[in-house]
């Protein structure tokens, strides 16, 4: 198993919302240097605390599904026995509805959802 594959694949969106958040943060911050646009600055602080709670929330409740599945919790993959994503809807192809799958955050493939 590639730990470090599913660490990339995992935990690329809370990486995405720090940096966007730290960017947007040091743009109002900027901003606010005069007393007129003072509140801006502050602003910017909160939108930075904001987004590292999200971040944070986000990175440990990635943790926790992986400790699942470690444990026995969640479904593997059916390639490679890796742990899966979240759900997602099928596409519709030719008037039919797929059914809805898990992509793998080892190998990539999707797995068929369980029902």
């Amino acid at each position: 198993m590639n730990w470090n594959l599913v660490l990339l694949r995992g935990l690329w969106r809370p990486a995405v919302i720090l940096l966007t958040c730290v960017a947007i943060s040091l743009l109002l911050a900027r901003a606010g240097g005069s007393p007129l646009t003072e509140g801006i600055a502050v602003f910017g602080v909160r939108i930075f605390q904001a987004g590292a709670l999200i971040a944070l929330v986000w990175t440990a409740y990635f943790g926790w599904r992986l400790r699942q599945w470690e444990q026995g919790g969640g479904h593997p993959c059916q390639y490679c026995e890796g742990p899966l994503g979240g759900s997602r809807m099928g596409r519709v192809m030719y008037g039919r509805q797929l059914s809805d799958f898990r992509r793998c955050y080892n190998c990539g493939r999707a797995t068929p959802e369980h029902e």
